[in-house]
Order: C-alpha cells, then structure tokens, then sequence
C-alpha cells in the first residue's frame, strides 16, 4: 500500500472547522487527512466525517478517521487509525475488513504487534510534546526514536512506519537522517494553513517524495 509521506490530522478548533482545514489541506496539496475528534457526540462525528469524506474524494485524498471504527464504516472512509488504549486491533481488523488500519505504537513490542496483527501502517511516536493529543505515550525524542528505528531494521519488520507527535517542519532533516519516510503532523499544518504558507507544506512533501525517489 502506498502512503502519502505527509499525513495531515485535523484538531478540535472553535474558529476552524475540520471541513475547513480538510479544504485548505487538500488545497495545500495534502493526499491524507485523519479526522480526529474528541467529546464529540456520535451524530455529529458521523455528519462531519461525511463531509469530510466529499471533500477528500474530490482530491483523490485518503481520509482516515481516528479512533472510530464505526464512524469509519459509516463515513466510508479509507479506514481508521486506533491506539493502544482505543479499540481491539484484532476486533478493528476484522471489522474493516480491507480498508486501511493504522495503530499507534511507542516500542519495537508494538510494531512487532501491529504487524502481527496486519495493521497497515504503525504511527511511531511521539516524537515530542504535543498539545493535540492527550494521554501521551512516554515521549521518544530524536534518540528514542533513532533506537525504535534501528530495532524495527534489526527484526526486519515490514509494516510501514510514520514518524508522529510534535512534528515541525525544521525536523525535516533530521527525520530523513533517522530514516523516516512518512510522517503525521497537526499543529504545524494547521499554522500554515491558516497563515495561508502552503508553500511550507508543499515543501515538507516534497522533501521526502524527492527522497523516496532516490532510494
């Protein structure tokens, strides 16, 4: 499978919407959107999600949805994207059948356990603090991240992996050096996207499309 090597997530914001940034990403040139919302009741998550997944199917974009299975199936979005403390990955597999999976992992026993059970991309992470996710797993950083990397190489593990948590687009560099090849980012999208600097993002893309093409 074929990942767009930068993931958008949405956030809750009262003055911008998730269809709103879902519109300007898409607009920015981003080809994967996860939807991610939190306290909200299932009705609206749906309502939105549905939304959403017309703006992403105009762009030929991906859309995930995170956390919901059942959104996911209702929306029909690309798949869902769950974490440890979510939802049974074995119970989201069968239940998704063959759309997408992703699953949040923080130690090489979590990539060996996504790819056990056939996720179809792991969330590696976080990478630092970030304020757009709660109930953080224990932060990796650039050391604890090179480390995760080195034993995922060392087990020959093929599940995809995508750097996530706290990504700006100065780590561009050192990502790349680590050997990420995909990555998730919120909050740095979303200060561009509202500063209308989609030249930043396009650069972030770029940067490892180019790379990718030259391995």
């Amino acid at each position: 499978m074929a990942i767009f090597p930068v993931q958008f997530i949405t956030a809750d914001i009262p003055d911008y919407s998730h269809t709103n940034q879902a519109i300007d990403a898409c607009n920015a040139g981003i080809r994967w959107i996860q939807y991610r919302t939190k306290n909200t009741p299932h009705k609206e998550w749906v309502q939105q999600a549905k939304q959403i997944r017309e703006i992403t199917a105009k762009h030929q974009c991906v859309f995930i949805v995170n956390d919901n299975p059942q959104v996911a199936i209702e929306s029909n979005a690309d798949g869902v994207h769950v974490g440890k403390h979510d939802v049974d990955l074995a119970q989201t597999r069968q239940l998704l059948r063959d759309k997408i999976v992703g699953y949040s992992c923080n130690t090489i026993a979590d990539l060996v356990f996504a790819q056990h059970h056939q996720a179809d991309y792991a969330g590696i992470g976080p990478y630092r603090y970030t304020s757009t996710k709660h109930d953080l797993n224990p932060l990796l950083g650039q050391e604890g991240l090179m480390q995760v990397v080195a034993e995922y190489s060392e087990s020959k593990l093929s599940v995809p992996i995508v750097a996530i948590g706290g990504i700006d687009f100065n780590d561009i560099d050192t990502l790349l050096e680590i050997g990420i090849r995909q990555v998730a980012v919120s909050s740095c999208i979303i200060r561009a996207l509202r500063s209308n600097q989609f030249e930043h993002i396009q650069r972030m893309i770029h940067s490892f499309e180019k790379f990718k093409s030259l391995c």
